[in-house]
């Protein structure tokens, strides 16, 4: 529940900047980087162009490669569970999914990510 303050946050930052709240919310749906959310914001607000933003967020979030690198044998062998689970790793979720017993299936693995992505959504709309 950690996300909801941090998220909250992230959506009143997003609107002062001068953006509608829908995309705060819209933005933590299709992006949900956390610290690459809060440094989008400047950058949108000087204009950047989108490459120069996606190449930031990239970097900062280039960890999440070697957390799932760890966990391509624990996630499901195909399908959409695989790549939303690829999509949805954060440091948070990481932490989780490492602690889990092997048997813990894969539906519930996911549910994992998605109630954290839900907590950080709701903290952004809260914002």
């Amino acid at each position: 529940m950690g996300y909801i303050p941090l998220g909250t946050v992230f959506g009143f930052l997003f609107v002062q900047a001068g953006a509608e709240w829908w995309l705060a919310v819209l933005s933590s749906v299709i992006v949900f980087a956390g610290a690459a959310q809060y440094m989008m914001i400047p950058m949108l607000v000087a204009g950047l162009p989108a490459g120069a933003i996606a190449l930031a967020t990239l970097i900062v979030n280039l960890r999440h490669v070697f957390y799932g690198l760890s966990l391509l044998n624990k996630f499901p062998p195909r399908g959409l569970l695989r790549w939303y689970m690829v999509f949805a790793l954060t440091d948070e979720t990481y932490s989780l999914l490492t602690t889990l017993p092997p048997e813990t299936g894969d539906r519930k693995k996911a549910a994992i990510a998605l109630l954290n992505q839900g907590w950080w959504v709701l903290g952004t709309a809260l914002g």
